[in-house]
């Protein structure tokens, strides 16, 4: 880049750790010249977000995204990584004043749309935000088709102006993978893990992305489409959505099971929670996470962590059967984590709900010191 941000650029080009923290006053010296007053005051003025301030193109264009910024003290950079199969992820606004994405999904498989940056490629997953009122993520979709002179018009119904649409340059096609209904990704969210604003289409940093992916495994009522997945589109693009919920929690617990070590005990530990969503029906129930239960049994190997008997019975797949517990109780505000789960026998498990001895509860707890 050229201009007066010239010389944060270069330092930027320079850069070969893979995080770099500087207070405000050295990057001051660094340009020359003092920050504008908003800098100390808005976060959106050092975000990545090209839409706002021309000065983040200087650590974006050499491979650096800004988080962590302690406003008018420092701010923190890193190296941007690819995420597996060099997939990018995308954050796209937008408007329910300008165009009805609700009944874009409902009625159209795939839609065209504006392509704002020459980066997007095929097979880049695209995260729709809904702006205000909602202000909510709620559509996810991969990009099929980019770099379009002219784009297929078949959803101008779904415009309150189409006319804007019409004048654009350059169009990406996206297919609908799905929706997030009941867990989704709120603005406030997406400002604590780094993004102050969304006006255009913009990658998701790593941080936000985590947040994003969370919310989504935890959601249980997204909708997709019937039908196969198309052979272009990875697998682990589509989520196991759109059943019932014994349907579901039988998938989910397959794909537990068939998971190495390594990728189920990290499975569980991102995405154990020690705050489980309550799904409200005649009584509070707590959504478990099938990661944390699976690695939970698994860690036991067959044999009852309280009484220490092998399993009694296995189940139709031939495994040894035992229950996960959670040794404080999530009604009693315990986390849905490893540390705080046991694998036991019906019978023990049934004991610990109805007789919950403190010796018990403390042996289990101690037995996951040691494990």
């Amino acid at each position: 880049m050229s201009g007066k941000f010239q010389n944060l650029s270069d330092y930027f080009a320079a850069c070969t750790d893979d995080e770099i923290t500087l207070s405000y006053s050295q990057i001051e010296m660094i340009l020359g010249f003092k920050l504008k007053e908003s800098a100390y005051s808005h976060p959106a003025y050092l975000s990545n977000d090209t839409t706002t301030h021309g000065i983040c193109k200087s650590w974006l264009d050499n491979g650096y995204e800004s988080f962590n910024n302690k406003l008018g003290t420092q701010i923190s950079f890193r190296k941007i990584k690819k995420n597996v199969n060099s997939v990018t992820y995308w954050l796209l606004p937008s408007n329910e004043d300008n165009y009805d994405i609700e009944k874009a999904y409902l009625e159209y498989h795939t839609i065209d749309w504006h392509q704002t940056d020459k980066n997007v490629a095929i097979n880049d997953i695209v995260y729709i935000y809904e702006t205000r009122p909602q202000q909510i993520v709620r559509f996810k979709a991969v990009v099929i088709a980019v770099n379009k002179k002219s784009a297929n018009k078949k959803d101008l119904d779904c415009y309150r102006d189409s006319t804007p649409f019409e004048n654009k340059s350059c169009y990406m096609t996206l297919k609908f993978l799905g929706r997030i209904e009941d867990v989704n990704p709120t603005m406030k969210g997406l400002q604590d893990a780094g993004i102050p604003v969304i006006r255009r289409l913009m990658t998701i940093p790593d941080i936000a992305l985590k947040y994003i992916e969370q919310c989504e495994n935890e959601d249980r009522a997204a909708q997709r489409f019937d039908g196969s997945i198309p052979s272009d589109i990875p697998q682990n693009h589509w989520s196991f959505t759109g059943y019932d919920e014994e349907e579901l929690k039988e998938r989910t617990e397959n794909e537990a099971r068939s998971l190495s070590d390594e990728e189920l005990f990290e499975k569980a530990k991102q995405y154990g929670t020690a705050k489980p969503k309550e799904r409200i029906t005649k009584a509070a129930n707590y959504v478990r996470n099938t990661y944390v239960a699976e690695a939970s049994k698994r860690r036991a190997n067959g044999i009852c962590q309280l009484c220490g008997n092998p399993a009694p019975f296995t189940d139709k797949n031939g495994n040894p059967y035992l229950e996960s517990h959670h040794i404080i109780w999530l009604s009693e505000g315990g986390a849905d984590v490893l540390e705080n789960t046991a694998a036991l026998c019906p019978n023990c498990h049934k004991k610990m709900h109805i007789v919950n001895d403190a010796e018990d509860v403390k042996k289990l707890q101690n037995l996951n010191k040691v494990i």
